[in-house]
């Protein structure tokens, strides 16, 4: 969004923007609540580096004409668009000339011509446009400041009638798109170290605080790192304290489907079908109990899962019903292997948003095509929404630290979290330490993962094959192969010999 643009909404969206229209203020603990102002937001200026950038792209502009000659492909390229992390040039096939496919040994001449720029990207298809495209990524970012994309909200969202309403980060072509969490209903988060997928996260949960009162959405946050939702720490829209341990967070995802169940057997009594419906009838019999919409955000998802079984039965049994009754999940994870998002998963969760990944499997296990291996990081996406043909480029929003800090402060001044007594009845009573599996021993044992691939290498899961090559007892040998059981990689025949799973062939093939 240009500068003055941004001035522009400024002063037609923030009168409505710092306090929805409501008959009373909301009570938040026990101080009037009040939602935060945009002034905790910061403006970021990309002058300097948006006049460099577009200096570079009428010099690509050049060279790739150049080479639409040069290689014979009945092509034009007449415009283009410059993204925070992609320039995005439009091509236009020649009339009575069939479209080309740009493979990647085409692509790889491209780069060359282009001095060595790699990640370019050929679309031959983009919703909603006339033209093909080819990304080339830019020499440096542009930040795309929440500040932005919050302003966009509030132009899209006057009234604050959309209160799951969050960025999905700037497109190439500038245009910053918000979507509604309640309309996916679920989302599911994949990305690297580095890729941006924590920054993506905070987004998301700003958004939904900054733009709702605690009585009408909560969060219950799933944080097994114990370092990512620290900053949320104490802020009235908590549902229950955040949970940092594998056992608590079993034990909350119960009772979180059991909140479901909870809310049909109410819906049922009241022959509503879902909450807007429920809030209609609430705000005529109001001694009706208040449901807030519930996110819940797990991060390290596939950690979680792998250390304890339930936690996919209670996954999916949630996303699979909860959409009608207000709770909506959002999984966050570093490793999206087969192993933690199966079929079961992918089916219930049609969302999904893949920042940068390691390889093309794991690209595919996220969004079913390659792409996400080839991003560049920092925010850099591909998201996939259910209702849309294709893949959907964007960058992230970013909001700083200390524009988080500033506004779960301002959040504590102004409200304390008023948990619901069922899940805070967790933290009262100790829970039985778990029994540590031969993965969880494992995990800490630094040639685990190269033990690993030796065996699926030589696709030789035997403890004496182990042996030999590590120089370790037979005992050692099986807990690794024990752990590779419980990760799904080998499994055992009728006769107890173990042989490589299916699946982990497909996968490592």
């Amino acid at each position: 969004m240009k500068e003055e643009e941004a001035s522009q909404a400024v002063e037609e969206a923030a009168p409505q923007a710092i306090v929805p229209e409501k008959e009373t203020p909301v009570e938040a603990g026990s101080d009037t609540y009040a939602l935060p102002s945009i002034s905790l937001l910061k403006d970021v200026d990309n002058t300097a580096i948006e006049e460099r950038i577009n200096s570079e792209a009428g010099e690509k502009l050049l060279k790739l004409r150049r080479f639409l000659v040069e290689f014979d492909i009945p092509a034009i390229c007449d415009g283009y668009d410059v993204g925070p992390s992609v320039i995005r040039y439009h091509i236009r096939w020649k009339d009575g000339e069939k479209q080309t496919n740009l493979n990647r040994n085409i692509l790889d001449n491209l780069s060359r011509k282009m001095g060595g720029i790699s990640n370019i990207r050929f679309l031959p298809v983009i919703e909603n446009c006339e033209f093909s495209a080819i990304e080339i990524p830019n020499s440096e970012r542009l930040t795309f400041p929440f500040k932005a994309a919050y302003l966009e909200m509030a132009k899209v969202d006057r009234q604050f009638e959309k209160p799951t309403l969050f960025p999905l980060g700037e497109a190439p072509d500038g245009k910053i798109e918000v979507v509604e969490l309640a309309k996916m209903p679920h989302l599911l988060v994949a990305g690297s170290t580095n890729s941006g997928k924590t920054a993506f996260i905070h987004s998301l949960l700003i958004s939904l605080i900054m733009r709702n009162y605690p009585t009408d959405l909560k969060l219950v946050l799933i944080d097994p790192k114990k370092v990512e939702f620290s900053k949320y720490e104490g802020i009235p829209h908590l549902y229950c304290p955040i949970v940092t341990e594998t056992d608590k967070a079993v034990i909350t995802l119960k009772l979180l489907a059991e909140e479901m169940d909870r809310r049909y057997e109410i819906f049922r009594g009241l022959r509503v079908s879902d909450l807007s419906e429920y809030r209609e009838v609430a705000k005529r019999r109001t001694r009706l109990e208040r449901l807030p919409i519930i996110v819940v955000v797990i991060d390290e998802f596939a950690d979680l899962m792998l250390s304890d079984s339930s936690v996919s039965e209670y996954v999916n049994r949630i996303a699979a019903k909860a959409r009608a009754c207000g709770i909506h999940l959002v999984l966050a994870t570093q490793r999206p292997s087969v192993d933690v998002i199966d079929g079961k998963i992918k089916a219930n969760i049609a969302a999904r948003v893949a920042l940068a990944v390691d390889s093309g499997v794991n690209s595919r296990v996220i969004l079913d095509e390659g792409g996400a291996e080839e991003l560049l990081g920092r925010g850099d996406m591909l998201a996939k929404i259910p209702g849309r043909k294709g893949l959907s480029r964007y960058q992230a929003a970013y909001i700083s630290s200390g524009e988080i800090m500033d506004i779960c402060d301002y959040l504590r001044a102004h409200g304390q979290p008023i948990y619901n007594p069922k899940f805070t009845e967790i933290y009262e009573s100790p829970v039985a330490p778990r029994k540590e599996t031969p993965l969880d021993i494992c995990r800490r044992d630094s040639r685990y993962q190269e033990v690993k691939d030796f065996v699926m290498r030589r696709k030789a899961p035997y403890a004496n094959s182990i042996k030999r090559q590590f120089l370790v007892g037979q005992d050692q040998a099986v807990l690794y192969l024990e752990a590779m059981e419980e990760e799904g990689l080998i499994v055992k025949d009728q006769d107890g010999n173990r042989r490589i799973a299916s699946r982990a062939e497909e996968t490592n093939g």
